[in-house]
């Protein structure tokens, strides 16, 4: 039952506050996004906190075991609903900001403002190596109709998208642009798989692999991660080699 409320909370609730609610503006915004998602954290300390409790109790060593082993899979879960969420909001995030500066970049290129165009603006995702995007971004509107998946648009592709949302306009120091960022629906189930994958290798503290935690705010939730993971193997150690702490 945690598992499944904590799976709900952080999957389900942020997609509706994202999708319905409000949109990815500014720093504040996603600074609160970040909270509520952390707050879902809560709900794997109580797991790993009710299931290191169980081992305690007088009961059969077989008993305890099967508790802590459900804890640590209940927790591996959650984490990996938690990481989900890092990714749907900052997949947002990335590709407005993506969007804002190919079409600040297309509105001024021709005043000389801008003399060079990057081929790549500055990464905002969560996570390094995630291969799945939880959002269309302007790259999506500049790939011809005949595209392979793995070639890059190019900077000329991108700027032609982006005069079709332009042009920049700053009110009240904020950017402002026509491009909203659409969810992909398809990408639900892979990106959650992906997520929970990566929750078992951090669980299991083999190494990232392919994947890495990139902000400030992912990498500490997989320290929290590799925490519970450790004292939940220590207390399932324990009930197989006999119960120490009695």
């Amino acid at each position: 039952m945690a598992t499944l409320i904590s799976a709900i909370l952080s999957i389900g609730s942020f997609e509706l506050i994202l999708r319905n609610t409000f949109y990815i503006r500014d720093s504040s915004t996603i600074f609160i996004s970040i909270a509520l998602a952390f707050a879902t954290v809560g709900m794997p300390f109580a797991i790993a906190i009710y299931a290191a409790r169980a081992a305690f109790r007088r009961r059969a060593a077989r008993e305890g075991l099967l508790v802590i082993y459900a804890g640590y899979v209940a927790v591996t879960i959650s984490f990996a609903g938690v990481y989900y969420s890092f990714n749907v909001i900052s997949d947002y995030h990335e590709a407005r900001d993506f969007a804002d500066f190919y079409i600040h970049s297309a509105t001024h290129i021709d005043d000389g403002l801008i003399q060079a165009v990057p081929e790549r603006v500055r990464d905002e995702r969560a996570f390094s190596g995630m291969r799945h995007s939880t959002w269309t971004g302007l790259a999506d509107e500049a790939k011809p109709t005949f595209w392979h998946p793995s070639a890059r648009v190019s900077t000329p592709l991108l700027l032609e998208a982006a005069r079709r949302h332009g042009p920049w306009s700053a009110a009240q120091g904020k950017k402002q642009t026509a491009f909203q960022p659409t969810f992909r629906e398809e990408e639900r189930l892979p990106s959650f798989l992906q997520c929970l994958h990566f929750s078992v290798v951090t669980m299991a503290t083999v190494g990232y692999g392919d994947v890495n935690p990139h902000k400030w705010y992912s990498q500490i939730a997989v320290d929290m991660q590799i925490i519970i993971g450790q004292i939940l193997v220590v207390f399932a150690l324990g009930c197989v080699l006999g119960r120490w702490w009695d």
